[in-house]
């Protein structure tokens, strides 16, 4: 709308009739000053006369929300605007037509038209899809800042990003989308099932936690994220450098991962949304695993082993299942022709095959959420619920969990608001024992020729713990039947886990002046975990101990009846209260200062109970029985004697209680120059004897410049330009180390005494960890927006580290006589230093979209202060890794390989030359002299995101690129047929003289003696078993269509199917294993997702 400029003539008439009711007692010196008021006010109005006030509405086009801070322009001039929180910008035009631009991060660049003749402007801008930066608003917890006015590195996942790919739990919702957050699985072994350990750039520590800190709505959450609901998360900021993380001071030293929870509005009509997901997850590819060898080289292998009378033939010790049969006919209890057809059948049988039938399905996970938000002029609310029902591939496994949450605001007053909230979970994970990997047979790798049902559905029995023929002759004996049967299992065994968190809040807000404004937050977070296992009276755990403790006369110790053991109960709790002052001061178009002050306080216990057995259980009563003698050691069958297991009486109880007093600042001159600082003080009641030490004072500074607003840079090619420079000093702590000594009391089993150990030393010096970060950036968008991203340099050093140093032997205490004892202390440096890289790119634009992100992170860090200890040994070296000074943490140390001789022995040297004297070499070897091969962990990780738009169809698919490090394959000892470890490595061995010169497998070992173990020892340590870690993989893919519109009661309909776990294209190794599972019996089982979200 264009107007005359009668506001700014009514401002100053209405202010020259208050000044003349102020002085009209006064005669002539007030008639005086009238006239000179009248004369001078006057000059703008006539000044002013031409000028026309161009007001306009901003609002985005995919939700119809005002777009607040966005830059307005009149290209005839140099005259700017911004836009209020309305969306609403207001600017004076000295002509009466022209053309405004506007602009804003993560939007594509608008210019519209204006005349004399049009009403208000309603301008619409269409957002640049899928650039990380498309919300402007980033939350350290403390605050929230527009990302253009921060001088620190962030990573920000909008609501948007989070719901991309349906997954029931948050880690894989951002796993691959955020630059220089890794998630290491390398730890995981066989089909263990936990969650990875995050990493976000690099390490900044060596003894104690690594990962990054987690806020969840303002506040330190140190429960496992599987409680929250990725539902209702609304967004999640990555606080990555000094300037960011170091408002949480001694504790961000990893870096923060702040988390916000969807709020209702103010002003906002009542809204409901529903949401549904269907995970589909296939059976897990048993076939991948590598430690296991086909039915008939194994059956091959125990008839050799049993013509040398390799097995023992002891009733307390296995022995696998077809020399049982062997034995049999060897006695004469079968014939040849019989044993044939016993062959015959498990030649053609394969565990993978049965254990894929009977012990695995395909998983369903389903999740359905419901929200109900909206709010008036002094009011807005949000309540949600949902439900999660995890029936994993395993059968007998499943995972529940039920959310609800409540919160709104209430402003009693202009000034006055307050906030409450309250969230509840409750997680059940019940847990079968029977699977795969379990049937070994008392050895390592897995039998291959196990039946579990016959062909009239019968179970069939395997061996389990003790000899097969001697179970088999338990019914014989007068005993129970002693046979363990898998399939029986599944129904016999209930064993679950449970958590129940309660999180209360209460926030109150009071506008002191327009400008500033007290804040005062509460949070009590309360956690109660605990668990049990049933067992019915027919499983083999009750058979098993009711047989082990039945007596010579046939008395029966332990009762034949079910049994549960009740796990230890655990109960956390925390108190958080922070009361803050924050202020925000503009001065003039030019200066902005916005600035907080504040303190908080956190208390934290953590407490256990023992675990109770109880015997001749009775579900319908809850009864069961104790009372028995449990200092008595009782004969037990087949041999030896034993205590009856009781579960331990041992209580804990730790306290955490954290005072921090915080300030930060930032200033802001016309909108292009920038300027942070922080200053934090932390104490802890574990630091420290002396005062001083209980504290320790951190601080960042920041510097940016809006180089793109430059005028003597500005070009319509360059959006944005954006260079930011930040120092500062973050921490961690370590809450297992204490400057307390430790003894800790347990009570004798034989004895029944009470006795206590020392656990550790304390140390009087303790101090927090400190991290030094320093951060160069630069922020770019270019080409109307359609290209965008961001360079980023950081160089991090961890000084005062906990490390692990001898003891001084004046004290006393004799390390290796205390195994328990470590002596922590802090005098560990650490270097880490990295580069992250971003790009966004709009590749196609019109009614077919093409969109990329390209994320590029390169870390690396080198130990620079540690203290090896001398006396450790290097097989223990191999086995624990120890820092070495000069090398990364991540580094891999190995014995060196020459390949093998004509014998089929490694080549080794000393002095130089040739050596057979390989226990000699085993037991002299020093760790100095090891071979440095590379890193364990990737330095250089890369994901790539593609997304297509046709119409309302989109497709989008993430792709990971993994580079510069090793993994440990595993392979066939020397010693395998003695231990029962077998590997597909058989096949490969060396056989004869001039298989060296393709193999570096080890011939198999006639006896197991001091060479062989020494040599088997060396090649399982040798650079030869670890491969390049280098890969290639798609790690999902999403297509999607929205509706909207539909019908009247539903404004909006997305629908989505996706598939995760895809596969690799592309990997360096040549033996097709997944190098971020390398000790997985399988990688990931593919899933497949169905999801709907409506808006109604």
């Amino acid at each position: 709308m264009v107007t005359q400029s009668l506001t700014y003539s009514m401002y100053n008439i209405n202010y020259m009739i208050k000044i003349r009711n102020k002085i009209k007692s006064r005669d002539g010196y007030g008639l005086c000053l009238l006239l000179y008021i009248v004369c001078f006010s006057s000059l703008p109005i006539l000044s002013y006369s031409q000028k026309q006030i161009v007001t306009g509405i901003v609002k985005s086009e995919g939700t119809r929300e005002p777009i607040p801070n966005v830059s307005v322009e009149l290209r005839e001039s140099q005259l700017r605007s911004i836009t209020d929180d309305r969306g609403i910008f207001i600017i004076n035009s000295p002509v009466e037509s022209g053309d405004l631009k506007l602009s804003h991060v993560g939007y594509e660049q608008t210019t519209v038209k204006f005349d004399s003749v049009k009403d208000t402007l309603f301008v619409i801008m269409k957002s640049i899809e899928n650039l990380i930066d498309n919300v402007e608003i980033v939350s350290t917890g403390y605050y929230d800042i527009p990302k253009e006015r921060a001088t620190g590195s962030f990573s920000f996942l909008t609501n948007e990003d989070l719901n991309r790919f349906p997954a029931t739990n948050i880690l894989d919702r951002i796993d691959g989308m955020v630059n220089a957050l890794t998630m290491d699985r390398s730890h995981l072994n066989g089909e263990r099932t936990v969650e990875p350990k995050l990493r976000l750039r690099g390490l900044s520590t060596i003894e104690s936690d690594s990962e990054p800190l987690i806020i969840l709505d303002g506040f330190p959450y140190e429960e496992g994220l599987s409680s929250i609901n990725p539902s209702d998360i609304e967004n999640i900021t990555i606080l990555k450098d000094a300037a960011a993380a170091s408002i949480w001071g001694a504790r961000a030293g990893n870096g923060v991962l702040v988390i916000s929870t969807k709020k209702g509005k103010f002003n906002q009509r009542t809204q409901l949304t529903h949401s549904t997901v269907f995970q589909f997850q296939s059976k897990p590819d048993l076939f991948y695993d590598p430690n296991y060898l086909p039915s008939s080289a194994v059956l091959d292998i125990e008839e050799e082993m049993f013509a040398r009378n390799n097995y023992r033939e002891r009733n307390q010790t296995p022995i696998p299942l077809y020399t049982e049969w062997l034995i049999k006919n060897r006695e004469g209890a079968i014939d040849d022709t019989e044993l044939s057809k016993i062959r015959y059948q498990f030649e053609h049988t394969d565990t993978r095959a049965e254990s894929l039938k009977h012990f695995y399905r395909t998983g369903l996970n389903r999740h359905h959420d419901v929200a109900l938000s909206g709010g008036g002029a002094g009011y807005s609310f949000r309540s949600g619920a949902s439900y999660d029902s995890n029936r994993s591939f395993m059968k007998g496994n499943m995972y529940t969990r039920w959310n609800a949450n409540m919160q709104g605001t209430v402003k009693w007053s202009d000034r006055w608001s307050i906030t409450p909230a309250i969230w509840y979970t409750q997680q059940k994970q019940q847990e079968s024992r029977v699977r795969y990997s379990s049937f070994t047979d008392g050895g390592i790798s897995v039998v291959p020729y196990y039946r579990f049902m016959d062909e009239q559905g019968n179970a069939l029995p395997v061996v389990n713990g003790l000899r097969y023929a001697y179970q088999e002759s338990a019914l014989d004996a007068g005993l129970l039947d002693w046979m363990y049967r898998p399939v029986d299992e599944l129904g016999l065994t209930n064993s679950y886990n449970t958590e129940a968190e309660l999180r209360l809040q209460l926030g109150t807000a009071f506008h002191i002046t327009n400008t500033l404004r007290w804040n005062t937050f509460y949070q009590f977070l309360s956690v109660e975990t605990g668990g049990s296992v049933l067992y019915n009276k027919d499983s083999y755990h009750v058979r098993n101990m009711v047989n082990r403790f039945t007596q010579g006369d046939l008395a029966q110790i332990i009762p034949y009846g079910d049994m549960r053991i009740e796990n230890g109960r655990g109960k956390n709790r925390s108190h958080n209260i922070r009361t803050q002052v924050d202020g925000n001061n503009t001065w003039g178009d030019d200066h902005h200062l916005a600035y907080l002050v504040g303190a908080e306080l956190m208390d934290r216990s953590t407490n256990s109970s023992p675990a109770i057995h109880i015997y001749d259980y009775d579900p319908e009563l809850l009864l069961g029985r104790t009372n028995f003698d449990y200092t008595k050691r009782y004969t037990t069958r087949p041999t030896g004697s034993s205590l009856i297991a009781q579960g331990s009486g041992n209580f804990s109880q730790k306290n955490y209680r954290f005072l921090s007093y915080y300030s930060n600042a930032s200033y802001d001159y016309k909108e292009k120059y920038l300027l942070s600082g922080s200053v934090r003080w932390d104490a802890s009641n574990i630091y420290g004897v002396k005062t001083n030490q209980k504290g320790v004072p951190l601080w960042s500074l920041g510097a940016a410049w809006h180089l793109g607003k430059e005028t003597f840079f500005k070009t319509d090619d360059i959006n944005q330009l954006k260079l930011r420079m930040t120092y500062g000093s973050s921490g961690n702590t370590n809450p297992n180390v204490s400057t307390y000594p430790i003894i800790s009391y347990d009570i004798n089993g034989i004895t029944n005494l009470q006795y206590a150990s020392l656990r550790s030393v304390g140390n009087p010096s303790l101090r927090w960890e400190k991290v030094n970060t320093f951060n160069l950036g630069m922020d770019i968008a270019v080409f109307n927006n359609r290209v965008s991203g961001s360079l980023e340099y950081y160089r991090k050093k961890s000084e005062d580290l906990i490390g692990v140093t001898l003891m001084d032997p004046t004290t006393g205490i004799i390390e290796d006589a205390l195994p328990a004892i470590v002596n922590r202390v802090n005098y560990a440096n650490l270097k880490t230093e990295g580069w992250d890289i971003t790009l966004n790119s709009q590749n196609v634009k019109g009614v077919f979209n093409w969109n990329s992100r390209l994320q590029f992170a390169l870390v690396k860090n080198e130990v620079t202060n540690y203290e090896t200890n001398e006396m450790t040994t290097t097989l223990l070296f191999l086995s624990q890794p120890t820092p070495v000074l000069g090398r990364s943490l991540d580094a891999i140390f190995a014995y060196p390989w020459n390949g093998l001789n004509s014998e089929g022995k490694p080549i080794i040297y000393r002095n130089g030359e040739i050596s057979s004297d390989y226990i000699d070499y085993y037991n002299t070897y020093a760790i100095p002299d090891l071979v440095y091969v590379g890193d364990r962990v990737p330095p250089l990780t890369t994901n790539l995101m593609n997304t297509f738009q046709w119409r309302k169809f989109q497709l989008s698919v993430n792709l990971s690129w993994k580079s510069g490090y090793y993994f440990q394959r595993s392979t066939m000892s020397n010693m395998g047929e003695i231990n029962g470890n077998y590997h597909r490595d058989y096949f490969n061995r060396w056989t004869k003289p001039g298989d060296e010169q393709w193999t570096d497998v080890l011939p198999r070992a006639e006896v197991s003696d001091q060479e062989v173990s020494a040599i088997s020892t060396m090649h399982a340590n040798s650079e030869a078993l670890w491969e390049k870690g280098d890969h290639l993989r798609i790690r999902d893919a999403v297509l999607g269509y929205s509706f909207d519109s539909l019908h009247k009661w539903a404004r909006r309909i997305n629908t989505s199917f996706s598939v995760s776990n895809i596969g690799i294209l592309w990997r360096k190794n040549k033996y097709r294993l997944d190098p971020d599972f390398p000790n997985a019996t399988y990688p990931p089982p593919r899933i497949f997702a169905l999801s709907i979200n409506v808006d109604f």
